[in-house]
């Protein structure tokens, strides 16, 4: 695997080559390609898909260079027919130890696209999931294509972002066109993006207050450290120019009391640049 960036192949070896396999195994689940079928599908070279299957990694693994990653998430998404999520880095050092509760929120040090220098992270902390923090396949658990209205599993409680299923008309009557307004003639790459946008929001949201309130009150340094990483975060779920406006939403929902002195758009200033912290 090529380096993009100091170390970045190396650091990211381990935790490229379980995402890769993660996808494969999503994939194949999902479609009941074989090896060959799904190659041929994703439009890689004869052997490569079950190679990338192997995990953890034997002399036969393969993964793909870390600026390649997001191709074959998309390739994934393409086939299954889901949108397509953006594959963030992050360090999990912080989960385990004693942190602070920004570092707990924020884990993100970059994007496997980017020239980004890791040597300060250890390979064993490095993961690849989504950004907002979206589900992958590990995490939800083997899809079953034998009982897929099993709501008592996890995985299927997110079947209806898979717009094959939706086209084998196999999901549970909330999830149907018909429950939901949408058109019968309507492609699923219509309105499934949407669905799964606000529905990363919502879930972004809960997580993030289950999380500040298992912490209780905090103290005015800590709140203000939480806002900033809050405007990070807002920076890259929406870019720059939505990025104030998504805070604020952000802030609004959460279970945060605004420092005294401050309001919601003079924190959104200060982060911003706007003002000095110390006037």
């Amino acid at each position: 695997m090529a380096n993009h960036g100091p170390n970045q192949g190396r650091r990211l070896r381990l935790a490229i080559s379980r995402f890769a396999a993660m996808l494969v195994a999503e994939a194949r689940d999902l479609t009941g390609l074989s090896y060959p079928a799904l190659d041929e599908a994703l439009g890689l070279e004869s052997g490569t898909s079950c190679r990338y299957a192997i995990y953890p990694p034997r002399k036969k693994t393969r993964a793909p260079q870390a600026a390649k990653i997001q191709s074959l998430e998309n390739g994934v998404a393409k086939l299954l027919r889901r949108p397509a999520h953006k594959i963030v880095i992050e360090n999990t050092a912080p989960l385990q130890r004693k942190s602070s509760l920004a570092e707990w929120i924020d884990l993100f040090v970059g994007y496997p696209l980017a020239e980004i220098n890791l040597r300060g992270s250890e390979p064993a902390d490095l993961e690849l999931g989504y950004e907002y923090d979206w589900p992958t396949y590990n995490r939800l658990g083997k899809f079953s294509r034998v009982s897929p209205l099993r709501l008592d599993r996890v995985v299927n409680l997110y079947a209806w972002q898979w717009g094959i299923l939706w086209d084998k008309g196999i999901l549970p009557p909330q999830w149907s066109r018909e429950h939901l307004g949408i058109p019968l003639d309507a492609p699923v790459e219509v309105f499934l993006p949407k669905m799964v946008a606000n529905a990363a929001i919502e879930r972004f949201v809960l997580a993030m207050s289950r999380l500040l309130s298992s912490f209780g009150e905090l103290d005015e340094v800590t709140t203000l450290d939480v806002y900033r990483a809050l405007w990070e975060i807002s920076l890259r779920h929406a870019g720059v120019a939505n990025a104030p406006n998504r805070f604020l939403n952000y802030a609004a929902r959460l279970p945060l009391r605004v420092p005294e002195g401050f309001s919601e758009d003079a924190l959104l200033a200060l982060f911003q640049g706007h003002i000095n912290p110390t006037a």
